[in-house]
């Protein structure tokens, strides 16, 4: 079975920061992000998205962080590469009104 760590740094009523380490074929299972968050990849490599919407493969290099708009419901998938981490920096509702404000 492929490896996958995932370990929760920070989570509190604002934010939840989520590191996940993903070895070939491995996946993070199916999420439903209810709330806007943003993805800092680690390290280089290609991640499979599987949705509801169909699927795709991004590539994500060290430090190019992409902000992600919720809702979204999918399944991340390290595409052979043979170590991918991540930190998911997800933004609950109550940090979304503090940036709006």
């Amino acid at each position: 079975m492929p490896h996958v760590e995932k370990v929760v740094h920070v989570d509190t009523g604002e934010v939840c920061v989520t590191e996940w380490r993903l070895g070939s074929g491995a996946s993070t299972g199916f999420q439903r992000h209810t709330c806007d968050y943003i993805m800092v990849p680690l390290t280089r490599g290609r991640l499979r998205f599987r949705g509801g919407d169909g699927e795709r493969v991004v590539e994500i290099v060290p430090g190019a962080s992409v902000l992600c708009i919720a809702p979204i419901e999918h399944a991340a998938l390290n595409d052979g590469t043979p170590h991918i981490a991540f930190v998911e920096i997800e933004l609950k509702d109550t940090a979304r009104r503090l940036i709006s404000a």
